[in-house]
């Protein structure tokens, strides 16, 4: 039973080794599930494909929930 190698904030003073067991092993080091560095990639880059398609289609600006209109171009944002 091997435990996961990434060092983890206990709180805001010190951080420590992750406690999850390993699942999997990249370049010599074995990982959880949750810090594996190809699944955290794969986590962001879904993260941003979900925050790009929340962007103004215009300029790009990131809107808040309650503007239907962007400030920077005046594009009205998709869903409202």
């Amino acid at each position: 039973m091997t435990l996961c190698s990434k060092r983890i904030w206990l709180d805001g003073w010190h951080k420590g080794q992750c406690s999850r067991i390993a699942t999997v092993e990249r370049d010599g080091k074995p990982y959880c599930t949750q810090h594996d560095p190809v699944r955290v990639q794969e986590r962001e880059e879904k993260r941003q494909a979900k925050a790009k398609t929340k962007q103004c289609p215009k300029c790009g600006s990131s809107p808040k929930h309650w503007w239907a209109y962007c400030p920077l171009c005046g594009t009205k944002y998709p869903g409202h």
